[in-house]
């Protein structure tokens, strides 16, 4: 299929990382892959494209949608698949105009006002990356329960030739941007972990984000590690004693062997065992929780380290198998292609054509009476047509 990705954003985010994931194993099974998006920091194999998704203005998006509709002419998209509600409101008309199906992942929650209800813009399906997604979808903006997938983040796993080390003060390293809600939770964390007595005990450091704002440089004086963004941050996370972060990030964790404390934009779940894990995957590590922000307690985060640190190997190896059954790439782009195969045949049906045949033969002999045979050779070049 000749498939088009569509992301709005200007720094890195989970969304890119997952859409760029799963754009690779699609060109890998022969599909054509273009993404559309602000900023593409990941490597992919994907073609990119820049369209500034983020310029709202009527006619920035009057341009977004000339453009899309000329691109997927052009190109013979059959699909398109965003990740963004800037760009999925652009897409869902294009596609309405060309005449083929809009698929989106549900990355977050989504802003409850009039506007979003009255122009959903979820496209013909929507993908949940977790339960609490797809039920703040029907619950808060009345988008069909039928019309939803709930499909984790995939990870694109691959274990790594390193050995673990001893660090002489344990690694705890908070992952992820600084800007917009997750900076907020990385600002607090900081302020409880950045005292004298825990920084005496412990390496902190926070991976992620294009530029340091100005309200975390005096955690830098402090002797805490910036270290921005990096590409394969599944080494920084293996090197780690504790990762504290939410969404892909909390599955890089747990995949990688290290002890994870979730924290997302609206909820503190902590220190993650198998006990609690169910119920952080359905709101994906904290992301989309029913809280509008988490409680970062001193005492409890304290306590958490401390059980982070006594998490026995067999139990972070039980928690790594959990979470590969769970965010196996194979299967979850398997998902994934089905439903765009559905929708475009849905969506194209009258053009689908329907061959019968009855008997595949080698030779006169098997022809018959009636004749409704193709001999071997000709099957196979209608197979490769």
């Amino acid at each position: 299929m000749n498939i088009l990705m569509a992301l709005s954003q200007l720094e890195i985010t989970g969304a890119e990382v997952y859409a760029t994931t799963i754009a690779d194993e699609l060109i890998e099974r022969g599909n054509k892959v273009y993404i559309v998006s602000d900023t593409l920091t990941t490597p992919t194999k994907a073609e990119y494209i820049k369209l500034e998704f983020n310029k709202r203005s009527l006619l920035k998006r009057i341009e977004h949608i000339k453009f899309l509709y000329k691109f997927i002419k052009e190109k013979n998209i059959q699909i398109v698949h965003a990740h963004s509600r800037a760009s999925s409101w652009s897409c869902q008309i294009a596609c309405k105009l060309v005449g083929i199906p809009l698929i989106t992942t549900t990355h977050g929650r989504q802003p409850i006002h009039f506007s979003r209800k009255l122009i959903k813009a979820f496209g013909d399906h929507s993908i949940a990356v977790c339960e609490n997604i797809k039920k703040h979808m029907v619950n808060d903006i009345g988008f069909s329960e039928n019309k939803i997938s709930v499909i984790l983040n995939p990870v694109n796993y691959k274990k790594l030739d390193l050995e673990k080390k001893v660090n002489d003060k344990k690694v705890i390293s908070i992952v992820g941007r600084l800007s917009g809600p997750k900076g907020d939770v990385a600002y607090d964390l900081l302020e409880i972990l950045s005292q004298d007595e825990l920084l005496s005990k412990y390496k902190v450091r926070l991976i992620g984000g294009k530029e340091l704002p100005e309200r975390f440089l005096k955690f830098k004086e402090k002797d805490i590690e910036f270290i921005g963004y990096v590409p394969n941050i599944q080494e920084k996370i293996f090197e780690s004693d504790i990762v504290i972060g939410a969404g892909r990030v909390a599955f890089e964790a747990l995949l990688n062997k290290t002890s994870l404390i979730a924290v997302g934009e609206t909820e503190y779940m902590g220190f993650i065992n198998k006990e609690n894990l169910s119920k952080s995957l359905a709101s994906n590590f904290g992301d989309i929780g029913f809280m509008k922000y988490p409680k970062i307690r001193k005492d409890i985060l304290l306590d958490d380290i401390k059980k982070a640190l006594e998490l026995s190997e067999n139990e972070k190896e039980e928690l790594k198998n959990i979470i590969l059954k769970e965010t196996n790439l194979k299967n979850i782009v398997d998902k994934i292609e089905r439903k765009y195969f559905s929708l475009y045949v849905n969506r194209k049906k009258y053009e689908v054509p329907v061959i019968m045949y009855h008997r595949v033969i080698n030779n006169a002999e098997n022809e018959g009476v009636y004749g409704t045979y193709i001999y071997e050779d000709m099957f196979k070049k209608h197979l490769q047509y």
